[in-house]
């Protein structure tokens, strides 16, 4: 099959979709409405805004790509990710990602780790991730 074979048609995506996903999400009053929507509460004006974000460290370290990574005016930070598949590792995976965004957060030598950034990792998915039947885990 050729590629064209395989794409599907624009009407028949839906959020779900990485590329319908990341390209709603790139507007960044968009994407600060859903913020806002999710945490139930207004969110500053996005100052930072990038869809397909990649983390990397080192070569020899395995490397992140957030499907939004933001930051408001108060330079919290929000990396925003749509799981469209159930997999087993979700809950590792977030902690990883936290861990990369906050590597680069804090210039070397500073020993106050309480300057670190407020941040929030959104994992939106069609599923019940943890099976207790909520529609949002913190």
């Amino acid at each position: 099959m050729t590629k064209k074979q395989n794409m599907i048609p624009l009407k028949d995506l839906n959020l779900a979709n990485r590329f319908l996903f990341d390209e709603v999400m790139e507007d960044p009053e968009t994407h600060r409405d859903v913020l806002s929507i999710i945490l139930g509460k207004e969110i500053s004006i996005l100052k930072v805004n990038q869809t397909e974000k990649e983390g990397r460290l080192s070569p020899t370290i395995r490397s992140i790509r957030m499907d939004v990574f933001s930051m408001d005016e108060e330079e919290t930070i929000y990396n925003t990710e749509m799981q469209e598949k159930r997999k087993m590792d979700l809950a590792k995976r977030s902690r990883y990602y936290q861990s990369l965004t906050d590597t680069g957060l804090l210039e070397p030598g500073i020993p106050n780790y309480n300057l670190l950034n407020d941040s929030f990792i959104i994992m939106i998915m069609p599923f019940d991730l943890f099976g207790y039947r909520k529609y949002v885990y913190t």
